[in-house]
């Protein structure tokens, strides 16, 4: 005849069963024992409780309902886990609430789109929104707006039939003026800006240089900025087809030096070159350009 287990030698059972998954934390019911008895254990991972035989949990082991995912929550529940998650916010069940595979319509709280997913797949894959994540299927005529809102960047032409986000778009750079085409989702999502300005590119959160130079003719002063001026210097002395000396050159907040060259292209005229390195920043020289130069030296001495 099998001796007759203790409610202590259940209880270590029960834990050693558990092996550091779950823990026994007290009887169902008081002073009932065995291994036909219920008993409560809280996982160690989650601290969720459950109810179960005894003997089920020492002869099979199974850990945490909750974490395998066979919890039966209810709809109040799963909108609380659903609130919960980064940025995405319930909005209505698509039909009656029953189980984890019941649909949800959520909210991004980033930018308001609207999707569907599982209860299960929103709260255990945390695959966050789709438009976020760049998934949503974009119409050709969203992409040209998406396009047209980067900095310095217009679209002029589909290299071929608009199909998604592998498609190629020609664009070209509003400050130099240089064409190129590149996939959209690239040019929206990977941040991929211009080429030739990428070349020599400007960092505003570095020091910055505003540098003026003026044609050995007189006629013509490029106005410029860099973090690197004299690497500058160097790259346009072997890229432009005529001489010319530094005549002006001050430093500052990246930021700032970068706002000023704006301020002297958007009021000076320019000299119209083209085909060269740099070609779009040489302005007509006047005498009321170069006073305003000499006057930021003076300002920055």
């Amino acid at each position: 005849m099998a001796k007759k287990l203790s409610a202590e030698e259940w209880k270590r059972r029960i834990n050693e069963a558990g092996s550091g998954r779950y823990e026994f934390v007290r009887w169902s019911v008081d002073g009932e024992f065995g291994s036909a008895s219920k008993c409560v254990v809280r996982c160690i991972n989650d601290c969720f409780e459950w109810t179960a035989r005894s003997a089920s949990l020492v002869d099979s082991g199974r850990g945490c309902p909750k974490c395998a995912g066979n919890r039966r929550f209810a709809s109040e529940e799963r909108i609380n886990q659903i609130n919960s998650l980064d940025n995405i916010e319930f909005v209505y069940w698509l039909n009656e609430y029953k189980n984890q595979k019941s649909k949800a319509v959520v909210r991004c709280v980033l930018d308001g789109f609207e999707w569907s997913a599982s209860a299960d797949n929103l709260v255990n894959n945390i695959r966050g929104c789709p438009q976020c994540a760049g998934q949503r299927r974009w119409t050709a005529e969203e992409r040209i707006g998406q396009i047209n809102a980067l900095n310095n960047i217009e679209f002029v032409s589909w290299s071929d039939v608009y199909k998604g986000k592998g498609s190629k778009a020609n664009v070209i750079c509003k400050v130099d003026g240089f064409e190129w085409n590149a996939a959209v989702n690239d040019l929206v999502n990977g941040g991929y800006g211009c080429p030739k300005c990428a070349k020599y590119g400007y960092d505003k959160s570095k020091t910055g240089y505003l540098y003026a130079l003026r044609s050995e003719c007189g006629r013509h002063v490029k106005v410029g900025i860099s973090n690197k001026p004299s690497r500058r210097h160097t790259e346009l002395a072997r890229a432009t087809p005529f001489k010319f000396n530094l005549v002006e050159q001050i430093s500052g907040d990246g930021v700032k030096i970068y706002e000023l060259e704006k301020h002297f292209h958007d009021k000076y005229e320019s000299a119209g070159f083209v085909g060269f390195d740099g070609c779009t920043e040489w302005l007509v020289c006047s005498n009321e350009l170069l006073s305003e130069l000499r006057g930021l030296s003076i300002e920055h001495e």
